[in-house]
């Protein structure tokens, strides 16, 4: 499930938490400030049609600026800054090892050496990831204790995912 966190500029609304996880081909869940949706999205003439339940709506996102988007919702103009939760726990981290520890490439998960709680030592293996045919110990990058771990083994991840977290 990945995490964003979305600010309307025209409207004095305080960051909402998105998460977002995708089901089976165009189908999501999102859970917006705690409401869970299951939603459809389909491309359609550059815009994107999101259904759920009975209703349709037209989506026409624009990017404006490396965060900052134009989106069109029915026939809503709303100026939104996007923030990944990645984005953000390591922008606002001291001092450069930062608090997570993160997929270097893309690729499957097979085997998870560590739990929520647990003490890990600088260099200890956390994660084994099978990318290209070939497996990759994925180490720590710094000692602390487990805050959360957000993957499970056999689940293919993307380039710079949240593998694991810090207290």
């Amino acid at each position: 499930m990945r995490k964003y966190f979305v600010e309307f500029l025209e409207v004095s609304s305080p960051k909402r938490e998105v998460s977002v996880q995708r089901l089976e081909g165009d189908c999501f869940h999102l859970e917006v400030s705690g409401q869970r949706y299951t939603v459809e999205f389909s491309e359609s003439s550059g815009a994107y049609l999101l259904r759920w339940g009975e209703r349709v709506i037209r989506c026409v996102p624009q990017r404006i600026g490396q965060n900052t988007w134009h989106v069109r919702l029915g026939e809503e103009v709303f100026r939104a800054v996007v923030q990944s939760e990645v984005s953000l726990l390591t922008s606002s981290s001291e001092g450069g090892e930062g608090n997570l520890e993160q997929a270097p490439m893309p690729g499957n998960i097979l085997e998870v050496r560590v739990q929520r709680g647990q003490e890990v030592e600088k260099g200890e293996i956390l994660f084994i990831l099978e990318a290209m045919k070939m497996e990759t110990e994925l180490k720590a990058k710094r000692s602390g204790k487990v805050q959360e771990v957000c993957v499970e083994p056999h689940q293919s991840v993307s380039k710079d995912q949240v593998l694991m977290r810090y207290e």
